[in-house]
């Protein structure tokens, strides 16, 4: 009898550890520190990372030039909410892009200015052009490497041709799913650059309609819209842009509709 009590409590003890064991290396696989950050970047002709979602926690940047030894590029040690920066360069990677290249990705002012991009430098559309970012829709008045995040926030980071001239770009249809041979009516609208007061978004005409990339030679009316018949079944995103090199305007390309033709 009391063999058998023994042989029970061992029994027990051997299922509990290997209870405690499996536990434990679920805890550890488990990463809770990441946090789940949108974010797009768009250049003036093309989109250089598409919207995605990243899981995101501070990381070390200081093998980047133009942070070093900062304390943007050493702000994994003592922080652990993400800043701009580290979403920006995560998902910059994301798409193959050596951010440790300064023709690939420059960054200065000890990494809260991002002077460049993919071969898209300031300036180089216009005294007034280089890159922006928001969050949450709103303009940030902070560098890359101040502004902190929490989880969900959206970031969107754009070139512009000129600071004071341009409109981020929103789109609507009136359909997403539809048979072969059906139309869909899109709008394009557009906020106007502010730094201080949120504007309302205004149609714009001459917006050119893209899908999946290709120019549909097709653009907005004066009230912001336009009709497209789709032939065939796929399924397509629809985008619209809006350039103009002589005042250095350009619509901020809107996210992205998908459409279902069946």
């Amino acid at each position: 009898m009391q063999q058998m009590k023994k042989y029970f409590l061992s029994l027990l003890f051997i299922l509990g550890l290997i209870f405690s064991i499996g536990t434990a290396n679920n805890i550890v696989k488990a990463d809770t520190s990441t946090l789940p950050i949108d974010i797009r970047i768009e250049s003036w002709d093309h989109t250089v990372v598409p919207y995605k979602e990243l899981q995101v926690k501070p990381f070390d940047l200081t093998f980047i030039s133009g942070i070093g030894n900062s304390t943007v590029g050493n702000w994994y040690k003592d922080h652990s909410e993400p800043l701009a920066v580290h979403v920006i360069v995560q998902a910059l990677q994301s798409v193959g892009i050596d951010v440790s290249d300064d023709n690939q990705f420059d960054i200065n002012s000890g990494g809260n200015y991002i002077a460049g991009i993919a071969g898209l430098w300031e300036f180089d559309k216009g005294p007034l052009s280089g890159w922006m970012y928001r969050v949450n829709d709103e303009v940030v008045g902070l560098g890359v490497g101040q502004q902190t995040l929490k989880a969900h926030d959206r970031i969107e980071m754009y070139y512009i041709g000129d600071f004071t001239n341009y409109d981020f770009g929103k789109l609507s249809a009136t359909a997403t799913e539809i048979k072969k041979g059906q139309s869909v009516t899109f709008k394009v609208t557009g906020q106007k650059a502010s730094w201080e007061d949120v504007l309302p978004y205004t149609p714009i005409e001459g917006a050119v309609i893209y899908s999946n990339g290709q120019n549909t030679n097709t653009s907005t009316n004066t009230n912001g819209e336009v009709t497209v018949q789709f032939s065939r079944p796929g399924t397509y995103y629809i985008t619209a842009e809006k350039l103009n090199e002589n005042d250095h305007y350009n619509l901020v390309r809107p996210l992205p509709i998908k459409i279902v033709v069946e």
